[in-house]
């Protein structure tokens, strides 16, 4: 299936995507090697090389792309459990940022959604979640220091403010817009 993806990406992009992809076919690349090439990109960078391979009915090359993502993110579950296991958590876990710490989690399939009856860990994957859970944790504390708040709860009660107050703009909003018995008033 085609699509004219310049029109989602933009020219420069798909430009860019195709330039990889004529560079994957034609060296005929594997996905190891595909690897090695995407495995300092972000996530979004190398998802749309994927769509774009796919989008211009590049299956083969998408295949290859799949493949080589599955490839980077199963070297970075080993060198984190590596990690661990020498007492290098806190180094390998400072090269990133709190996002990509609860994408390490999603991938690992250890990251806890708190819904009940969800089946429980083991103990070595709970000993994974917690490493990483205390990082992110330390990451947020000094966001919220850099920020000039003195704690988390303070800058928790300043959010939680600013979201009422959110609401109660959209809420003003929507009886300007609606009238004052909202959305229904609109149909009379």
């Amino acid at each position: 299936m085609k699509y004219n993806i310049e029109s989602i990406f933009g020219d420069e992009i798909a430009s860019q995507n195709k330039e990889m992809i004529d560079i994957i076919k034609n060296s005929n690349m594997t996905p190891e090697q595909i690897a090695r090439i995407l495995k300092n990109t972000s996530k979004i960078e190398k998802a749309r090389l994927l769509v774009y391979a796919l989008s211009i009915g590049a299956e083969d090359i998408g295949d290859k792309i799949e493949k080589a993502i599955n490839i980077i993110r199963e070297r970075k579950i080993e060198a984190f459990k590596k990690a661990v296991a020498e007492g290098r958590e806190r180094e390998f876990l400072s090269t990133m940022n709190w996002e990509e710490k609860i994408t390490l989690e999603v991938e690992m399939k250890i990251s806890r959604l708190g819904i009940p009856g969800e089946k429980p860990l083991s103990e070595e994957n709970q000993r994974y979640l917690d490493i990483i859970e205390q990082s992110i944790k330390e990451d947020i504390e000094q966001e919220v220091l850099s920020q000039g708040f003195s704690s988390v709860e303070e800058w928790q009660e300043h959010n939680e403010k600013a979201f009422e107050n959110f609401e109660d703009v959209e809420e003003f909003e929507e009886e300007e817009e609606f009238g004052e018995f909202g959305e229904h008033s609109r149909r009379r």
